[in-house]
């Protein structure tokens, strides 16, 4: 693993933050908040395109995931905090962001608690509220199973996770069971499929405490008002996502007063941010 891939910040706590740099290494600072159930190395997927538009992409492992300490208790408006020290560390006071499925409320803690970080956002994909409505609407039915034992069953959802999660190469033999544009790519690009199962084992390869833990963030009150977010936020929806269906991208869209809605036709969950990174990115940093 490159060094750049495998870099560590200690925090005022005593925890390590853990990160890694893909892209062009003297290009613009672009933070990146990775999806739920995984690590930094999932940015590996966007590094020639990061190259190509000179953007240098910083993707960080969340509390318990990869080489970052598990912060037991922690909420979401825990992560900005973590985040700010990096960007101190790094020297950048303001940069884009995008944050892709789970990593989605996070970049909305951020815009909330430290607005003046954030010069644009882009939430891919990104989980809403539990309760909002049409969530669940066109929902593939493993992933409603997981958000309902994470919020009422977290004994039975950290068995469900671990089953789940423990052996990557075994459930991407199913992929063809997955929303048909995902099930397309994943098909079409086996070296896609192969940073996926080394991202995800990097994610768990100290143990699924904190995937859990970070599922129960998801499903339970966030701890801030939506509504109160100025930062202008760019919301990615992909229409046959069964994972994040759009229907979640319309509510946070009624709902974030700065954001704007794109929902494109013909894309999934692993789809929408592998076939269009480019048009993310360029819009991103515009």
């Amino acid at each position: 693993m490159s060094e750049k891939h495998n870099q560590t910040l200690k925090l005022p706590d005593g925890r390590n933050l853990a990160y890694a740099e893909f892209g062009d290494l003297n290009g613009r600072m672009v933070f990146y908040f990775t999806g739920g159930n995984n690590s930094r190395l999932e940015a590996k997927s966007y590094d020639a395109t990061a190259r190509k538009l000179g953007l240098r992409i910083i993707s960080i492992d969340r509390p318990g995931f990869g080489n970052s300490d598990f912060l037991p208790n922690r909420q979401l408006l825990d992560w900005p905090e973590d985040v700010a020290h990096l960007a101190d560390h790094l020297e950048v006071p303001r940069f884009p962001v995008f944050g892709l499925s789970g990593g989605g409320p996070h970049l909305l803690a951020l815009a909330y608690k430290q607005p003046e970080r954030i010069t644009r956002g882009a939430v891919v994909s990104g989980a809403a509220p539990y309760a909002s409505e049409d969530a669940f609407k066109g929902m593939w039915l493993p992933i409603r199973i997981m958000y309902t034992l994470g919020r009422w069953m977290p004994m039975g959802f950290n068995l469900a996770m671990q089953k789940a999660m423990n052996n990557p190469e075994q459930n991407m033999q199913y992929k063809d069971r997955m929303r048909a544009p995902d099930a397309a790519i994943l098909n079409a690009r086996p070296k896609l499929v192969e940073e996926f199962i080394a991202s995800v084992n990097e994610a768990h390869k100290n143990g699924f405490e904190g995937a859990a833990w970070e599922w129960r963030l998801y499903t339970r009150p966030w701890g801030f008002s939506l509504e109160d977010i100025q930062s202008k936020i760019h919301l990615w929806y992909g229409e046959e996502d069964g994972q994040a269906p759009p229907g979640m991208g319309r509510y946070l869209h009624k709902v974030l007063p700065n954001s704007r809605l794109t929902v494109m036709p013909n894309e999934a969950h692993v789809s929408l941010i592998n076939n269009h990174i480019e048009t993310i990115l360029k819009d991103l940093v515009a």
